[in-house]
């Protein structure tokens, strides 16, 4: 299910100010809500979660005012960086998936926030040809 009324093909995402109107908590028309939102970022520092797009960061704001659980996965490369936008502090968040590849002062910062880390590792390829 996608959605937004809009895609943003540069970024691989979908947004737009209707879906920012419908999503989220100060909107007098809000009435969508959402079991998990699951975001993207394109960095995380000291201050957080943050995004290279204003119209990008407004809609996942609005997707996390609408979602009982927030969940974000980044790859290790975003952390110790920033971006455009603010989008959130790490306390604001539930879930956060990263590779193994994550820093154990990261991993220690993501616990001490109160955020549950998950820690994806590389699965081996099956060797029988299905996937």
């Amino acid at each position: 299910f996608l959605i937004g009324d809009g895609i943003l093909p540069y970024q691989l995402s979908s947004g737009g100010v209707d879906l920012i109107d419908n999503y989220s908590a100060s909107s007098t028309s809000n009435y969508s809500n959402a079991r998990r939102a699951v975001l993207s970022v394109a960095g995380v520092n000291d201050r957080g979660c943050c995004n290279s797009n204003l119209l990008l960061v407004e809609t996942e704001r609005a997707m996390m005012d609408a979602a009982d659980e927030v969940i974000v996965v980044a790859d290790s490369t975003k952390f110790g960086y920033s971006s455009l936008t603010q989008l959130c502090e790490l306390n604001d968040l539930d879930v956060m998936v990263v590779d193994d590849g994550l820093s154990q002062e990261w991993r220690q910062r993501i616990e001490d926030a109160g955020v549950t880390l998950i820690i994806a590792t590389e699965r081996p390829a099956p060797t029988n040809g299905h996937t």
